[in-house]
């Protein structure tokens, strides 16, 4: 079975079939399409953890894991699962959002007897009890587990995916609701971040250059562009000056789309800031 070390040729794969049907799709939308499936927030993201993985990656729960320690835990996750009786007035202490990247949410709810988990961007899934923390999914290999206080409060949650333990904070109701207000809003009048466009053509111009800004990222993003710097550089390099830059919209996660067009050739930018610093960035080849 393929897995996430395969998400190339799983593009490559999604590219062909679409095609077969008369719809077209750069590889970088592919790409990200199947990064989500896949569970990781855009391909930037993905990319970083499969190069992280050649040397021994940082895992998002500690120190570096090995090759062996990630195989076991992709074997630990795709274990088949057994959903216990659960009351589910026990759920309730769990349902509200958390929080891993700015704007990125984990939205944990309940439908009458049902439980189901949803992270911005993303279809909902419903999850099953194994134990009286832990619930699991069947659409994919998937493990949720939560961290409570002394008091048996829900203070956070670790994703069990992929190999990886992703941990995600509880944050307080108002706040996530502000928050996806305000970028149903943004979405809706289709109005960009402040300081995106500048951010975005500061971005590009460090790559170009070989010296990218990295104390204008967020950590994630400063190690993703570094591990693909020199890819980077290949695609964009040799097309030329920037000849215009237009927004097109807004992406469902908050991210602000772009089309770049340079002397030689046209790209799509997306790009999402947090307090002014990118935090995420993805390109792909047309608009």
């Amino acid at each position: 079975m393929r897995d996430y070390r395969d998400a190339k040729s799983m593009a490559q794969t999604l590219r062909e079939a679409l095609g077969s049907k008369a719809i077209t799709i750069s590889h970088g939308e592919s790409l990200e399409l199947v990064s989500k499936m896949l569970g990781f927030a855009d391909w930037n993201t993905l990319s970083a953890k499969l190069q992280g993985e050649r040397r021994g990656v940082q895992a998002a729960d500690g120190p570096a894991a090995s090759v062996d320690e990630r195989a076991a835990k992709l074997a630990e996750q795709a274990a088949q699962r057994v959903a216990i009786s659960f009351d589910p007035r026990r759920f309730d202490k769990f349902v509200g959002y958390y929080e891993q990247r700015p704007g990125i949410f984990f939205k944990i709810y309940r439908e009458n007897g049902r439980f189901f988990s949803r992270i911005t961007g993303q279809g909902p899934v419903e999850i099953y009890p194994e134990s009286e923390t832990k619930f699991f999914a069947t659409v994919v290999p998937a493990q949720i587990s939560f961290v409570t206080d002394a008091g048996g409060q829900a203070t956070g949650l670790i994703l069990h995916q992929g190999g990886l333990e992703m941990p995600w904070k509880r944050i307080d109701d108002a706040v996530a609701d502000r928050a996806i207000a305000t970028l149903q809003e943004r979405i809706k009048h289709n109005r960009p971040q402040s300081g995106s466009e500048d951010a975005l053509r500061h971005l590009i111009q460090g790559i170009v250059s070989g010296h990218p800004d990295y104390d204008e990222m967020g950590t994630e993003q400063a190690q993703a562009v570094r591990d693909q710097l020199s890819d980077l550089q290949q695609l964009i390099g040799s097309t030329g000056s920037i000849k215009s830059v237009r927004f097109v919209g807004v992406a469902d996660v908050g991210d602000d789309i772009f089309h770049v067009e340079h002397e030689n050739r046209l790209f799509r930018w997306s790009i999402g800031l947090d307090g002014g610093k990118v935090v995420r960035s993805w390109v792909s080849s047309g608009g």
